[in-house]
């Protein structure tokens, strides 16, 4: 059903191959013509190549520089910067380092003998915050997809 097609082309020719051969003359003259300008005006070459450096650094550091760099981390919140599926990982998974930092603290109160009135509101709010990250979470599981 198919037919195989015969090509005659030279299989070891390429396109780089064909166009050196065709234009090999030009960039033998261009070749010849630079060396004769660099023998004839090495200074002035020297001079062009230390100026244009001079430049380009000047350039770098004053004019063409760009305002303060952002931080990219702060810039975007991790959820936009990620797919929705690598999204609400990312966020379950800072959930759990909220929820890992309150119950250090609320282990930490623990440990005392006594507790203050303050200490008595930090271990309120901490456990406050637990019930508000699991809440979270849990939204976060019904709405995905």
């Amino acid at each position: 059903m198919f037919r195989k097609i015969i090509s005659k082309r030279d299989p070891h020719s390429t396109i780089g191959g064909e166009l050196l051969k065709e234009l090999a003359p030009q960039f033998k003259k261009i070749g010849c013509r630079c060396r004769l300008i660099a023998e004839r005006y090495p200074r002035l070459l020297f001079s062009v190549m230390i100026i244009s450096m001079l430049s380009s650094g000047i350039l770098a550091f004053t004019i063409m520089r760009s305002g303060k760099p952002e931080n990219q981390l702060t810039k975007y919140s991790t959820g936009e910067r990620t797919s929705p599926g690598l999204g609400s990982i990312v966020n379950t998974a800072q959930a759990l380092q909220m929820m890992w930092a309150y119950q250090s603290q609320v282990n930490i109160l623990l440990k005392k003998d006594t507790l203050t009135s303050a200490d008595s509101l930090v271990l309120q709010r901490a456990f406050e915050n637990i019930e508000l990250v699991k809440k979270q979470v849990h939204a976060q599981r019904i709405n995905a997809p």
